[in-house]
């Protein structure tokens, strides 16, 4: 797939969705897919349980769910008994989200526990997670992450700043950075990490905006932290156990390697403008596949690096010595593998090298020779997790050519699992005004200038309205401090586009974990940057204004069957932007200068037999495209038949614009097709049309052009309601 630039003025495109019933599907069951993080064993006052089905008193007994938020008021305070047997109690006027909780019974040292202490106070007492695998926990507050060395700790956060004291085990706490990211569990790495264990008395661990290191400081700790509810000491006493603490972590990545040999023909040596003093025997062609993990490299849970190297080696005389050596072709993986972006330019090369490799086998069974799966668990995931990450790919692979999701300049994001039907948050259905709010946790530049630095970008979601708001803070060396907000689009595959004449955004909703991934292109005189930016799990906003789709976005209407829409401004269309379309479950049917007609590529047409069917014009976008610039044009006593007996079709039309002296007539005429494809008879005709039927002819997309002179046209895209 091409670049979608946005260089000049930007780019319109209007798209025309034949029939587009139930593009939406239903919406997940988000209970019954989510794992049992916990239950309630003591509520009193102001405690709620938020989750994607709406809020719910908590009660004892009370099942909370992996995703699910607590809430306490002014007199509120909750205890939950974890499913690994750890104890939480939030104290009042507290928010918590269990952002993740995977507790594996038989394999306690594959579980996980990520939770996100938004505002107020926690106690936190470990349990099987922690004990099997310290690495696999973490608590986040909005300034510092804490992993834990086997603890009971408590926490008190909010947006200034973050207070830990400790009185069993010890923790580890750090200031958000590039080697300390939210998304990634265990306690953070690198200089800026402060412990605390609990033989330092009456002693705390704080951090305040602006610092990037946490501070040791000694004081009365009651008189520091909300005071708990008396029935906390009950309620801990009889779940806590003793931890040893831990020794501090780290260690090296590891690489694992497949080398594929081959010996060049004379062919690929001329190709190669070897010397002709080379003989073909001496040089062997060496493609290697090198996987490497990559602890806090990125901005997710566990990450790794696919790397192909080429080297043409001059094995005469046993010295090896490399002739030539191509530059690697990088792609990197989340810790899903399902996920994956690249820097590379040369992304449709990695593919064809890969599959050179594989030699006849399919990608799958090739990376179980090369030992991925068992690589994989030995990091920690879990073999179903391995094997469907590995499947998704051999499914991505089997299909030719290989494109990825989206692409901003020499970058690009593949999600191996494919394109779905976009999921719309329960909430968002229930309460459509609610907005869902993310912040960027993590931005890898993949290309560009180093002059140019991404401090923050906050992003917003309304999913029923299916529109996203940004708000982008970069330093750029040139052109100093540079704050860039734009609205865009979700299309009904959860995939995100918008943009301005500087900057731009295109990513991916992936439904099966909500995560949002997306890559983000700047340019601003000589600096450009294309880069990765990851978000953290959505918090719930109630707005302060509802996000709504503007007239220059694309939005579908479920009660007609025709929908169209423009995504930007007014600028001929080209191949880019219609490859980045054909990526959205959408098939071209036809284009012209400055319109492109897609359908669902699941679109059904069955065609009426013998009948004849008479359609108004209902809505349209016509445009006067002249040397002085581009005007709208107007279309009056607009007529169009279809008949299904002798499958022809006419239409006609006046057209009017501000530069022309009179109306002009056109007309035309030409053939059905058996699916509904309109053509129109270049004899019978002064304009070009095409266009399709929609199923049961219940309406009608038709783009038409018309060249008035060599620098004058008139182009219109319409859609036809069945009368």
């Amino acid at each position: 797939m091409t670049k979608f630039c946005y260089n000049h003025f930007a780019i319109l495109i209007v798209t025309l969705l034949i029939g587009f019933a139930n593009s939406v599907s239903a919406i997940a069951d988000n209970e019954s897919s989510s794992t049992i993080a916990g239950q309630v064993i003591f509520a009193v006052g102001d405690a709620y349980v938020l989750s994607p089905n709406g809020p719910e008193k908590a009660m004892v007994g009370t099942v909370v769910l992996a995703g699910d938020r607590l809430i306490t008021g002014v007199n509120g305070y909750v205890h939950i008994r974890m499913a690994d047997g750890a104890f939480l109690g939030l104290r009042s006027n507290s928010e918590l989200v269990i952002n993740e909780y995977i507790f594996n019974v038989t394999m306690p040292q594959n579980s996980r526990v990520r939770l996100f202490l938004k505002e107020g106070t926690v106690r936190a007492v470990s349990g099987g997670v922690a004990h099997a695998n310290k690495l696999n926990f973490r608590l986040n507050t909005p300034l510092a992450a804490i992993g834990v060395r086997g603890t009971d700790f408590v926490t008190a956060a909010n947006q200034l700043s973050t207070q830990v004291s400790v009185s069993s085990g010890g923790v580890a706490m750090a200031v958000y950075s590039e080697q300390c990211v939210v998304v990634q569990l265990g306690p953070c790495l690198g200089e800026n990490v402060s412990d605390l264990y609990s033989q330092q008395i009456n002693s705390l661990l704080v951090v305040k905006r602006g610092q990037v290191t946490a501070q040791l400081v000694s004081k009365d700790v009651k008189s520091l932290i909300s005071s708990p509810h008396p029935q906390e000491q009950i309620d801990s006493g009889l779940i806590k156990s003793n931890v040893d603490e831990a020794n501090s972590i780290g260690g090296p990545s590891h690489t694992l390697t497949y080398v594929l040999q081959q010996k060049l023909t004379r062919q690929e040596i001329k190709a190669l403008n070897l010397l002709p003093s080379f003989k073909v025997e001496n040089l062997i062609k060496m493609d290697t596949l090198k996987l490497t993990y990559l602890p806090n490299a990125v901005g997710t849970q566990q990450a790794y690096l696919h790397q192909l190297d080429r080297k043409v080696i001059n094995i005469a005389d046993r010295l090896f010595n490399t002739i030539s050596q191509s530059p690697p072709l990088l792609r990197f993986y989340d810790q899903s593998s399902m996920l994956a972006w690249s820097a590379t330019k040369d992304a449709a090369l990695f593919d064809e090298r890969l599959k050179v490799m594989e030699k006849d086998q399919t990608y799958l069974a090739f990376m179980k020779h090369v030992g991925l799966d068992k690589y994989l668990q030995g990091t920690g995931m879990e073999a179903v997790a391995v094997y469907t990450a590995l499947d998704a790919w051999n499914t991505y692979y089997s299909r030719t050519p290989q494109e990825p999701i989206v692409q901003l300049g020499s970058s690009n994001l593949y999600y191996a699992a494919g394109l779905s039907p976009l999921q719309v948050l329960d909430l968002n259905l229930l309460y459509p005004k609610l907005n869902v709010a993310y912040h960027s946790v993590d931005t890898r530049v993949l290309s560009g200038n180093d002059g140019v630095v991404i401090d923050d970008v906050a992003f917003k979601i309304n999913y029923e309205n299916k529109v996203f708001e940004i708000k982008v803070t970069l330093n750029d060396a040139l052109n100093g401090l540079q704050e860039y907000v734009f609205a865009g689009s979700l299309n009904t595959s959860g995939m995100i586009f918008g943009g301005n004449k500087r900057t731009s955004l295109e990513g991916l909703v992936i439904n099966a974990s909500g995560q949002v991934s997306t890559i983000f292109h700047y340019q601003n005189d000589g600096n450009s940057i294309d880069a990765l930016v990851l978000f953290d799990d959505p918090q719930v906003v109630w707005p302060d204004r509802q996000l709504v789709a503007e007239p220059a976005l694309f939005e579908t209407n479920e009660d007609v069957a025709v929908n169209w829409g423009r995504w930007e401004d007014y600028a001929p269309l080209d191949d880019q932007v219609i490859d980045r379309l054909r990526l959205g479950h959408l098939e071209l049917v036809a284009n012209n200068s400055h319109f492109a007609l897609f359908q669902p590529v699941s679109a059904t047409h069955a065609m009426p037999i013998g009948d004849s069917f008479n359609f108004d014009l209902g809505s349209y976008e016509a445009l006067h495209v002249a040397e002085g610039g581009t005007t709208t044009a107007t279309l009056t006593e607009a007529k169009l038949n279809v008949d299904f007996s002798t499958a022809e079709f006419t239409t006609q039309m006046e057209v009017m614009a501000p530069r022309l002296s009179a109306p002009i007539h056109f007309f035309a005429k030409g053939e059905v097709g058996s699916l509904g494809q309109l053509v129109s008879s270049a004899q019978d005709s002064n304009i070009n049309v095409a266009g399709m039927v929609a199923d049961n002819a219940s309406g009608v997309g038709m783009l038409l052009e018309h060249n008035l002179n060599s620098k004058s046209s008139i182009v219109a895209a319409m859609e036809w309601v069945s009368k």
